[in-house]
């Protein structure tokens, strides 16, 4: 239960961001708390989506873990908060991002400077290449994969191997790994039908 703040208003709440779209149109408000879910790739979408088509909302994330906070903030997030803050922590959160002051959890300063540090060595894959990764991660075969994409098998074989090397590894369980803790690939990954 919300208890109300004398200058912050709680405008609504959504579980999904189709749902929380209407809002967003009808009555932009100030400040998104965005709870980042285990898919942060459409975490990441949506702050990017809020980013273009409302600048004047300002993005917090809130989440249990600090995973890939950098690509978060670089997604567009004014602030990154674990959901230990305290209710004051929150509440000056949401006032700083409101002024457009960024925030981030002192739990995730440290988790935060290691990322930038790490940044400038992370391997540079093309679209392609990631594409083929996250179809070898889901257990497509080299002949599905081509199927799937319109291109011969010896054209996967080549976007794979230009990866290992970009990764530094010899084989396809290693490269899904090493990209994974790269934060190129979201993990965990499932067997697909």
């Amino acid at each position: 239960m919300f208890t109300p703040v004398e200058d912050l208003v709680l405008q609504g709440g959504a579980t999904s961001w189709r749902t929380a779209y209407p809002q967003f149109s009808q009555c932009p408000p100030d400040v998104v708390l965005l709870e980042l879910a285990t898919c942060l790739e459409d975490g990441l979408g949506l702050i990017r989506h809020l980013r273009e088509y409302h600048p004047e909302t300002e993005v917090l994330v809130f989440t249990e873990e600090g995973r890939r906070v950098l690509a978060a903030l670089r997604a567009g997030a004014r602030g990154f908060l674990l959901k230990s803050a305290s209710r004051a922590e929150l509440v000056a959160a949401v006032r700083r991002a409101r002024a457009g002051v960024a925030t981030v959890s002192p739990d995730l300063l440290c988790q935060l400077v290691a990322e930038v540090q790490q940044d400038g060595s992370r391997p540079k894959l093309s679209e392609r290449e990631l594409e083929v990764l996250r179809l070898v991660a889901a257990g497509r075969r080299t002949a599905e994969i081509a199927k799937g994409l319109f291109v011969s098998e010896a054209t996967v074989k080549t976007h794979l191997q230009r990866s290992f090397a970009k990764l530094k590894v010899n084989g396809r369980v290693e490269a899904v790994r090493v990209a994974v803790a790269a934060g190129l690939l979201a993990g965990p990954f499932v067997q697909a039908d």
